[in-house]
């Protein structure tokens, strides 16, 4: 089945609601796509020439200077070679002069690459070589890194030592809006990073059909959260400066959560976005006595957001603001919006992810490409005039995601790679991407499912959940837990938690607790960087009692070999440490292999500890002598 833009009634009327309460909101016109972004730009600064444009805690320029520092930005690039269509990396802090760089280096007709200075070298190196990049923009104190990137200074411009001369004024450089304006590299969390390539014409889209949903305006103070060095960090941004409106930067590593209410507040912030995992934390942190009167939208994507976030926004944040829900990738950003408000109730199971947005169809396909009906699930697959390109210097990988269009279909298609269904009012229901689809003991699970569950548990602050091989090469679910409490609540506390919510193959065998979720530089859940589980005991109810006779001590060593720990109390539960029913059958195995006794499958349940098991095998033994003294009468 395929949907195009319909947008249910209900949700009309808050679309309607996001009206700045005293912003004068005029339409994005779609004429203004077929244009460079630099020309949008211009058009904003000789509307709005004094108005504050972007603003950090340390500096601020209106949209005069902004455009003037852009202008000598663009004019030093032209200068080393006017020539040049190569990349152009960016290595530098979230800051307002990073953006002006950005729009200079737009206003040249190249395309730019940011290089987050807070990623490895390594990543550093393999973005920089794979791009293919020309020139480095970057400032002294990043210099010496960017000079070890290109491989010599010749070919880095420090922003500031730009001869302030130069002259500030537009510099009219003819650019298609066919052109790229950006590589934007993905995270990498399937392997390594790709480069999506995004034109002038497909970000002025982005910005248009989010600018006449949510009525940006000039009057709006947009709040920019997200860390320095992803396609949405210029996005968040764009969609003010493309609208007369105000970006203020907040720098959540340095600044902290605890104060982001409080600058909101400070800064009469209107608009901004959340990674769920930092909304989480604010929402934490968030001082119940606090208004937050400015702000009208709050919007949350990257990441599965539970009805645990939507319950904290209804009792949290005031009436006057709308919760938007949405579905996007680097390859077509903001590709659905689902409106949430204090009234109109999100059923129970997995959040809606909304309507698709103009000129977006969506479709759900079998593993033929087929479309499939309402409510079947299927592969989430994206068709748009308004696509990414395609992947930088990896034609293949575009071949194969970037489909020529579905039957009836005028434009190209992207399979995303990500599950799900289509209601049949046409909403998207994301399940969760294909790799995070695993089988347990024969058995589907879905691990945003459990995450989903766990985040609703009240003591648990954050979640992650993967799937990980145990010793002996048994894929398991791994959660990952940051509570609010401390100490933590027991592992014993969870799984009782657990078990009413999920069947047994979905429940986590191994529960790790953490102080905060490793995130990547865009503020998601950096999955590759969780620690592997530690072999130690884990935090149980029961405290630790040692063994008292030979069987029990050869039983814990048996049960600690099976289930890969260090050590086991006589009385631990072998669900809590970690047991299923293919560790049972084992350890059976190794019972009557250890003691010439058998234990029925269903007895071994029944003993859930190593004592409870050490006197079963008494009993074994002592019928086995039994049955052997009636043999010999």
């Amino acid at each position: 089945m395929t949907t195009q833009r319909q947008v249910p009634e209900w949700q009309q009327v808050m679309i309607d609601r996001c009206y700045h309460p005293t912003g004068a909101w005029e339409e994005f016109p779609h004429a203004d796509i077929e244009q460079p972004i630099g020309q949008r730009f211009e058009k904003m600064v000789a509307l709005y020439p004094d108005r504050l444009a972007i603003q950090s805690d340390t500096s601020a320029f209106s949209y005069a200077e902004l455009n003037g520092r852009a202008n000598q930005i663009g004019r030093t690039i032209l200068a080393m070679d006017a020539m040049d269509r190569s990349p152009i990396g960016l290595l530098l802090e979230k800051n307002p002069l990073g953006y002006a760089a950005i729009l200079g280096i737009l206003k040249t007709g190249r395309p730019f690459v940011i290089l987050n200075p807070a990623l490895p070298k390594e990543r550093l190196d393999y973005l920089w070589d794979t791009s293919q990049a020309g020139l480095i923009v970057t400032d002294g104190e990043h210099s010496t890194l960017a000079s070890d990137l290109a491989g010599t200074s010749q070919r880095c411009i420090d922003i500031g030592r730009i001869e302030q001369t130069l002259s500030p004024d537009n510099f009219h450089l003819p650019v298609s809006p066919d052109q790229f304006a950006v590589i934007a590299y993905t995270s990498g969390s399937t392997g390594q990073p790709k480069g999506v390539c995004h034109t002038h014409r497909t970000l002025l889209h982005v910005a248009m059909r989010l600018t006449n949903l949510f009525h940006f305006c000039p009057q709006d103070r947009r709040g920019i959260l997200r860390t320095f060095g992803t396609l949405t960090s210029f996005t968040d941004v764009a969609y003010a400066l493309l609208n007369g409106g105000a970006a203020i930067l907040y720098d959540t590593q340095r600044q902290g959560v605890q104060k982001i209410a409080h600058w909101l507040v400070a800064q009469r912030i209107t608009t901004t976005v959340f990674v769920p995992t930092l909304y989480r934390q604010f929402m934490d942190a968030l001082p119940p006595d606090l208004l937050l009167p400015d702000l009208r939208l709050i919007i949350l994507g990257g990441e599965s957001i539970t009805q645990a976030d939507i319950m904290n926004y209804r009792e949290r944040l005031p009436a006057t603001c709308l919760l938007s829900l949405g579905y996007g990738l680097t390859e077509l950003v903001s590709a659905t919006m689902y409106l949430v408000d204090r009234e109109n109730a999100v059923q129970d199971g997995p959040t809606p992810s909304g309507y698709p947005m103009q000129d977006i169809e969506i479709s759900i396909l079998d593993k033929e490409y087929r479309s499939v009906e309402p409510g079947q699930g299927g592969e989430i697959a994206l068709s748009s005039p308004y696509l990414a390109q395609g992947y930088w210097g990896q034609p293949d990988l575009t071949a194969a995601r970037f489909l020529p269009g579905l039957p009836g279909k005028n434009c190209r298609t992207y399979l995303t790679g990500d599950m799900g269904l289509l209601q049949p009012d046409g909403c998207l229901i994301h399940l969760n991407r294909t790799d995070f689809q695993v089988k347990i003991r024969g058995l589907s699970v879905n691990m945003t499912e459990v995450e989903d569950v766990l985040q609703q548990l009240e003591r648990v602050q954050a979640a992650a959940v993967v799937a990980l091989p145990d010793h002996a090469g048994t894929l398991r679910l791994v959660a990952y837990i940051v509570s609010h409490q401390s100490p933590p609540p027991s592992v014993t506390a969870l799984r009782r938690s657990l078990l009413p919510k999920l069947p047994g193959h979905m429940l986590p065998s191994v529960f790790v607790f953490l102080d905060e979720l490793p995130q990547t530089a865009s503020g998601k859940i950096d999955r590759k960087a969780l620690p592997p589980p530690s072999t130690h005991r884990p935090p149980l109810d029961v405290p630790f009692a040692n063994q008292r006779t030979p069987i029990e001590q050869i039983t814990c060593t048996l049960w600690a070999d099976i289930l890969g720990l260090d050590e086991i109390g006589i009385y631990d539960p072998f669900l809590e440490l970690g047991g299923d029913s293919l560790k049972a059958m084992r350890i059976a195995a190794r019972v009557q292999d250890e003691f010439g006794v058998e234990i029925p499958l269903a007895e071994l349940f029944a003993a859930a500890t190593v004592a409870e098991m050490a006197l079963a095998v008494v009993a074994g033994l002592v019928d086995e002598a039994a049955i052997a003294g009636i043999g010999d009468r």
